[in-house]
């Protein structure tokens, strides 16, 4: 702050401002004293307590200074100086810097009481109001708000104001529930209130009034309250009214009320109104105006045509005559035939949504809101016909495989295996020089995928009967199959392999056409035949995947993506393979090869970054040849830039909320406060927290490690707690998924590595690393902190409730470990000697485990991410029981050296003989043409040796031995962080 920043009151605050830039406080304060003694004022006043609360003031001084703003909230009369507050407000933030809540408590109080006493001045108002917005004080925001509403009653913006502050105050989870119940409660009845003003005014014919609902936002806002504070029946009320529904004035044509509409319709099972409803909107889609332009195509949208099968179908379950039936499937059938009419003008995007609601309502499949049996035999003999038809006419785009995949899922056995003989049959030629083709072309190979391997192992997997690993007959092949049938997996990549070989290699104009942002239209088939590879290779019968498997998956698609470099799906899963092979650097070039837009801090970080303590804690002295060395990021960069994003993010939001207000954007408002409670409760957020102490401890051992330091700071409250709602924000769906669409992703076969991300998990993990957090960092950990921690563990679900299902061998053994180390310092903290070592045998018995599990890893490459896991965590959590024995000892109790000190030496030993091990396979060479020997196959079966050939023909030489010598390299940049691993 300078001269320049506040408007000089009196020529002789000129020399107090100058001292003040130039850090000379001590003058600065002899100037404002010698000021305050002639005329005191509430200006001076506050730029004495500014000039206290800067840097090189004492902390004697800033003590001071919170002391004093705290007191001038019960003053008498009001501190109402605008530029006095404006120094208080930074001279707290220079003392207590981010600590929201206390700012709300003086801050806040002291601008909302200037509000109340100069409640005319709207633009001080508002400028105060925007403040506690960006300082998430919603509380007094709201006050202030209420106070605009009061002062200009005219005025309409400061009613939802005041509306929409309340209810974004009922969505804040760091208010009690009681008061964010009240809250939304008032906001339902004020916009209730709105509501009825405006239906009064229609019915009257008058203008509207002020306190009524103008635009499409408040209605939006409307919508919103009283789905959480009102009811179904309420909101299709104004959905209804013609002066609050979609076709008010007031909505201005807003999609979203007509799609509430017909899902709200749906839900309260009222067929007939949905039926009408979906109807006129169909008819009006194909009814062109004065100008003969269809100007409401709009509402032949996919959500329509499923409200009318929906209807229909219903609607003839529950009509008894059949005369009742004919006419309403007659009028469906109608309303599809005057879409598809050529001469109706309509565009074909629009008319495949006719043809696959035909399609669709011929086979009783209206998946999106049911799962119905198919109805009539005659419906069943066309349904083959109009698939092949459908694939015909819109086969060439990239969703037809989506659009048939419910609608063959409801075929028989016979029907589909009729199918799959016509797909194949009527696939084009190999060489097709359009892309267009090459798409239509995918999309019969998805559907032989579909049909063939990913249907029959839901089926088979769903047997009331069915173990895991239990063989069954396949229903293809009908030879025997376990999760999957690896026969006629390896067919499929072998036919898929050529195929796409054939795509690439004969059809180089189509590669030319492309954008460098596009993808190669053929790029889905070797994904799909990565997939296949990826399946028969979590096939294998014992714990670990069959690497030369995975090995021909990666490098297939290492070189789909050198073709395709805008294929972020390729990437995806060029991280987890990468991981699973231990190949920690490969991993992350491909995640940040990945486009700025694809790198969401939170919803891709569990790609890489949710377990990388275990797999890569250590700077990269490995960089793949092509990625430039500059700009690969350590994994513990990423883990700091993570959380700037979330605390960047945090200001970004609570800005752009008054931007909101100030454009009457409500609805936007709600929808980035959701956003902002959903981020800052993610798991990602959680585990930046848990990756970075693990990360730290072995890097920097004699680092003292603080709650700020490992980023706790930016949890929510009592986040190890198993109450605390937290978010699961890791985008799944955005890895390409061809399975049956009642299966499990295809990315959660990767659970052969560690686990999928769990609640449980989340909770186990955080509470671990805050016990070793509390116990290595020389922390004086309090009474209460120690309660608190047990308290969260014990309010984690049993073992016995399925708390386990999502933690893998190492992280279930640190838990139960760290759990009983918590119980162990609670018994110390009461002094109690004789229970301190009462959780001994729990530690010795896990111990034990532990030091089995890593005699038992294998020595020769790879060393995959479970084994990685087994080390790194193990390491650490010897670590951790040694730093407790030192705890303990530190308490003075004298007794008896405890049995589980021994056992994790015995640990720490076990890992880095088994990490010396290790390290001495990979330097004793050969490794390149052990993975060329792979990619060239062996005579484990016909199939195999196919598959081998196909990738072969597919893949030059060069490209295999640059690639094996990458894959070599970054095994051994894996294995350098062995070196952290010291002698206890």
């Amino acid at each position: 702050m300078s001269v320049q920043d506040f408007p000089i009151r009196d020529q002789q605050d000129v020399p107090i401002w100058s001292a003040i830039e130039v850090k000379n406080y001590k003058q600065a304060i002899k100037a404002v004293d010698k000021r305050i003694k002639k005329k005191s004022s509430e200006y001076l006043e506050a730029l004495k307590i500014y000039i206290q609360s800067r840097d090189f003031a004492p902390a004697t001084e800033k003590g001071h200074v919170v002391v004093y703003i705290e007191k001038l909230r019960s003053r008498a009369p009001a501190f109402t100086d605008y530029d006095a507050i404006e120094l208080l407000d930074e001279a707290f933030d220079a003392v207590m810097p981010n600590s929201p809540d206390e700012w709300a408590n003086v801050i806040g109080d002291l601008r909302l009481q200037r509000v109340l006493a100069k409640p005319k001045e709207d633009e001080v108002s508002k400028q105060f109001f925007r403040v506690c917005i960006y300082k998430g004080d919603l509380d007094h925001a709201e006050k202030i708000a209420t106070a605009l509403q009061k002062a200009y009653p005219d005025k309409h913006a400061y009613h939802f104001w005041s509306i929409a502050t309340k209810y974004l105050y009922s969505l804040n989870l760091k208010y009690s529930e009681e008061d964010r119940t009240r809250w939304g409660r008032l906001a339902f009845a004020f916009i209730g209130k709105m509501a009825a003003n405006t239906q009064k005014a229609s019915s009257e014919g008058k203008l509207l009034p002020v306190r009524s609902i103008h635009t499409p936002q408040e209605l939006l806002l409307l919508h919103a309250i009283t789905e959480k504070y009102g009811s179904v029946e309420n909101r299709l009320q104004y959905l209804e009214d013609p002066s609050l529904g979609a076709e008010s004035k007031v909505a201005k044509g807003e999609w979203q009320l007509w799609r509430w509409k017909m899902e709200l319709l749906t839900s309260s099972r009222q067929w007939k109104v949905l039926c009408e409803t979906s109807r006129s909107l169909l008819g009006r889609a194909r009814t062109k105006d004065n100008a003969g332009k269809l100007s409401e195509a709009r509402y032949s949208d996919w959500v329509v045509w499923e409200g009318f099968m929906r209807s229909v179908k219903e609607l003839s379950q529950d009509s008894i005559s059949s005369d009742e039936i004919g006419p309403l499937r007659r009028v469906f059938y109608k309303e599809v035939a005057a879409h598809l009419d050529p001469s109706s003008g309509i565009d074909k995007s629009w008319r495949r949504n006719a043809s696959l609601a035909k399609l669709r309502f011929s086979t009783g499949d209206v998946s999106s809101f049911v799962d119905l049996a198919i109805t009539a035999q005659s419906e069943v003999d066309d349904t083959i016909s109009g698939i092949l038809q459908y694939l015909e006419a819109y086969g060439d785009a990239t969703t037809a495989y989506g659009d048939l995949r419910p609608t063959i899922e409801a075929l028989s056995r016979s029907q589909r295996a009729a199918l799959l003989s016509k797909v194949i049959d009527s696939r084009a030629p190999a060489k097709v020089n359009k892309s267009t083709a090459i798409t239509k072309l995918v999309n019969s190979y998805k559907l032989s995928y579909l049909i063939t391997s990913a249907i029959p192992e839901h089926e088979s997997h769903t047997l009331p009967t069915y173990q895991p690993h239990q063989e069954v007959t396949c229903d293809i092949c009908s030879k025997p199959m376990a999760a999957f049938c690896t026969c006629c997996l390896m067919e499929l990549a072998q036919a898929m392999t050529k195929a796409y070989t054939a795509a690439i290699k004969d059809n180089p104009d189509v590669a030319k056409e492309l954008l460098t942002t596009d993808r190669h239209p053929a790029d889905d088939l070797a994904i799909l035949s990565a997939m296949c590879l990826i399946k028969a290779a979590v096939a294998s019968d014992g714990p670990r995947p069959k690497i030369p498997q995975i090995v021909l998956a990666t490098i297939l698609l290492e070189y789909a993506w050198s073709l395709s470099k805008s294929n972020f799906q390729i990437l995806l899963l060029l991280i987890k393979l990468y991981s699973c092979l231990g190949c920690a650097s490969l991993a992350i070039a491909a995640y940040q090869r990945l486009k700025s837009k694809q790198i969401q801090k939170d919803t891709l970080s569990f790609t890489l970054f949710h377990r990388i303590s275990d797999l890569h804690p250590h700077h990269f002295a490995h960089r793949p040849q092509d990625y430039p060395s500059g700009k690969m990021m350590e994994p513990m960069e990423n883990i700091v830039e993570q959380q700037r994003y979330y605390k960047k993010a945090n200001k970004e939001m609570t800005k752009n909320i008054y931007g909101c207000f100030q454009e009457g954007s409500y609805n936007s408002a709600v929808q980035i406060t959701e956003a902002y409670s959903i981020l800052n409760r993610s798991f990602a957020s959680i585990f930046s927290v848990v990756e970075s102490g693990r990360i730290l401890r072995l890097l920097l051992p004699s680092k003292t490690l603080t709650p700020v330091i490992c980023g706790y700071d930016g949890l929510t409250p009592n986040a190890e707690f198993h109450s605390t709602t937290i978010s699961d924000t890791n985008d799944y769906d955005v890895f390409p998924n061809f399975e049956s669409t009642r299966s499990p992703r295809f990315v959660s076969l990767f659970d052969f590595l560690v686990p999928e991300t769990s609640k449980f998990q989340v909770h186990a993990s955080l509470l671990s690393e805050k016990l070793a957090m509390l116990i290595t960092s020389e922390y004086v950990s309090t009474a209460q902190e120690i309660g608190s921690l047990i308290a969260a563990f014990e309010q984690l679900p049993k073992e016995n409730e399925g708390g386990f299902k999502n933690m893998s061998f190492s992280e279930r053994i640190t838990f139960e470990c760290s759990e009983a180390m918590a119980y162990t310092i609670s018994d110390l903290d009461a002094q109690s000697k004789t229970a301190v070592y009462s959780y001994g045998s729990r530690l010795c018995e896990k111990l034990q485990q532990m030091i089995e599990a890593i005699t038992t890893i294998g020595e020769a490459p790879p060393t995959c991410q479970p084994d990685l896991q087994l080390l790194y965590m193990g390491y650490d959590l010897g670590n951790v029981i040694l730093k407790l024995v030192r705890y303990i000892n530190s308490r003075n109790l004298k007794t008896k050296k405890p049995e589980y000190e021994e056992l994790a030496t015995q640990l720490i030993q076990a890992v880095m003989k088994k990490s010396t091990a290790i390290k001495k396979k990979l330097d004793e060479g050969g490794l390149i043409d052990w993975i060329v020997d792979s990619l060239a196959g062996s005579a484990e079966s016909t199939e195999s040796q196919a598959l081998n050939n196909a990738i072969g023909d597919l893949i030059d030489d060069n490209f295999r031995e640059i690639w094996a010598g990458e894959v070599v390299e970054s095994w051994k940049d894996s294995v350098e962080g062995f070196s952290y691993f010291k002698s206890p």
